[in-house]
């Protein structure tokens, strides 16, 4: 079994505490109203980090509507690599794929969350895109894995128009997002899930996955619990075991599943490392390609800076290593140092 470990710093936990038992409520109350205060100056914004490992000036598309359901505009950015027209009759290059599906619990967050972190993966050579899809508490599971699946349908339904290979589609997610794309790569055709969004003759299998501190076992005591899971599943873990089940990307492991590649911080207390140990070890039973990246000292949100073993810079070269190693050919990636990125 291939796991990474890093050199241990000093770990500290309280500092996710709170969020933790946020989870565990399930969420607090509303904040009391306060009076409005004069907003201050904003400071002069700062210049754009370089990126030594750019290779492509990006085109980008916003406020993309992918399906209108239930109501509501499930919308998209898109961002994709500047190609000059030739001139002698060569076909434009394709460039394989990214979704980029954001967290926030499965109640927040949406399609701008990971705007930043799309379109730093367009310079490096890949059609990028970061997606919103429906939220609690209003839709519960199965409704935002999918909308996932639709985004992924209309991103190879317009593949020509945006020199998409529609064969290289890779998905990245942190938490909620991490979940999510876990269960992308794990599910595969599913009634269950699949939903009756457009695009249908469009598959949304990917051809690689990476899930960053993501939760892969509902049924495990800690997250069966806890009453925002109880919501976004519909009830506790004795009443709805099979919806626990079907959520869980672990129960849906099968041999032809797509490279995966997991990340997490030991000191993570919201989702503990044990949902991504679990995982990695059921691919690997399953014969399936997969890496455990275990961050020493990190949380949740890879937020300790000089307390983890890994910056949050390096852990996204980590994300683009491994989609590049599986993507080769004409606009894969190519990892090199990186400076001022967003977090995921």
């Amino acid at each position: 079994m291939r796991v990474f470990r890093l050199p241990p710093p000093c770990v500290r936990v309280a500092q996710a505490t709170i969020v933790a038992l946020l989870l565990v409520t399930g969420g607090g109350a509303a904040a009391p109203a306060q009076e409005k205060t004069p907003a201050a100056a904003e400071p002069a914004a700062k210049p754009a980090p370089t990126d030594p490992g750019a290779l492509y000036e990006v085109e980008e598309v916003r406020d993309l509507v992918y399906h209108e359901v239930a109501g509501e505009s499930l919308k998209l950015n898109l961002f994709k690599p500047k190609v000059t027209a030739t001139t002698d009759g060569a076909p434009s290059p394709r460039f394989p794929g990214v979704v980029w599906v954001h967290g926030g619990g499965w109640m927040g967050g949406d399609y701008n969350s990971e705007a930043k972190q799309a379109r730093l993966t367009a310079t490096r050579g890949y059609v990028a895109i970061s997606i919103g899809y429906r939220l609690l508490p209003k839709h519960p599971f199965p409704a935002c894995i999918a909308d996932v699946k639709t985004a992924v349908r209309w991103l190879r339904a317009h593949a020509a128009e945006h020199r998409l290979d529609p064969t290289r589609v890779a998905a990245v997610g942190a938490s909620a997002g991490g979940h999510l794309v876990a269960l992308l790569g794990t599910s595969d055709a599913n009634a269950e899930m699949d939903g009756d969004g457009p695009y249908a003759e469009q598959s949304s299998r990917v051809q690689c996955v990476v899930s960053i501190c993501g939760v892969h076992d509902f049924t495990r005591p800690n997250f069966a619990s806890a009453p925002i899971i109880w919501q976004f599943l519909g009830g506790r873990l004795e009443e709805k075991r099979a919806t626990y089940e079907l959520a869980s990307p672990i129960h849906h492991v099968t041999a032809d599943d797509p490279p995966t590649l997991l990340i997490h911080g030991t000191a993570d207390i919201l989702v503990p490392i044990i949902q991504s140990r679990l995982m990695l070890a059921r691919l690997k039973e399953a014969g399936v390609e997969a890496e455990l990246l275990e961050v020493e000292g990190a949380d949740h949100g890879f937020s300790r800076g000089a307390k983890q073993a890994l910056s949050k810079e390096a852990i996204t070269e980590r994300v683009f290593e491994f989609v590049g190693r599986h993507f080769t050919g004409e606009g894969a990636a190519r990892p090199a140092p990186a400076t001022g990125f967003e977090e995921f």
